[in-house]
């Protein structure tokens, strides 16, 4: 159903704004970011103003960002609570250990209907450069997934700056892309989530590696 959502943390949204930002992550994920209009999405948000999508939020940028700021701190608190204990010392963990803590959250982030509807919206986020790089430039707004990656980097110290980003955008890709292609049946074989969550890691990690 276009418009449910899953919300793990309180939000200082209206319930309308959320409403709107579920309806519009669905469609930019299924169809991508240029081909939705406002419109498109106020109608489909079934609300009682028929030009809600730019009253709430202007424009489609606005739009786009505030689903990416509003499901960053989601997830971000979704890792931190995965991490537990290690939370507080993160520098213990393995390379690995800290990839999957990029990875299972958006693995496990669901609608209510069971599909992956975030991570089909950040695929088209990272794919897309000028939403790209508000990802990349709005990192801060999950505070815990930045200490992850900045305890990724310092692992990965001896690899040139401007080498280590490149890896790391690709890596990112690969794991959301993956995922995406997971939840909508591309995988071939088929794999069971363990092992398809063990072995995207596995690449991740080789592609960091080097």
């Amino acid at each position: 159903m276009i418009g449910s959502g899953c919300h793990t943390i309180m939000s200082s949204y209206s319930p309308t704004k959320l409403h709107i930002m579920n309806v519009a992550e669905e469609l930019f994920g299924e169809k991508g970011i240029d081909a939705v209009s406002m419109r498109t999405i106020s109608e489909l948000s079934k609300t009682k103003n028929k030009s809600a999508a730019q009253y709430y939020f202007n424009d489609k940028h606005n739009l786009v960002l505030e689903t990416m700021r509003h499901r960053r701190l989601e997830i971000d608190a979704l890792r931190r609570k995965l991490a537990g204990k290690s939370a507080v010392n993160l520098n213990a963990l393995t390379t690995r250990e800290l990839i999957r803590l990029i990875a299972i959250p958006m693995m496990n982030f669901k609608a209510p209907d069971g599909r992956r509807r975030y991570v089909a919206f950040l695929k088209e986020i990272l794919f897309y450069d000028p939403f790209h790089k508000m990802w990349m430039d709005h990192a801060s707004v999950g505070p815990f997934t930045s200490a992850v990656l900045d305890t990724l980097q310092q692992k990965h110290a001896h690899i040139n700056p401007e080498l280590w980003d490149f890896r790391l955008k690709i890596a990112v890709r690969f794991l959301v892309t993956s995922i995406v292609d997971f939840d909508r049946n591309r995988i071939d074989p088929p794999l069971s989530e363990e092992l398809f969550v063990q072995e995207i890691v596995r690449i991740a990690q080789a592609t960091l590696d080097g």
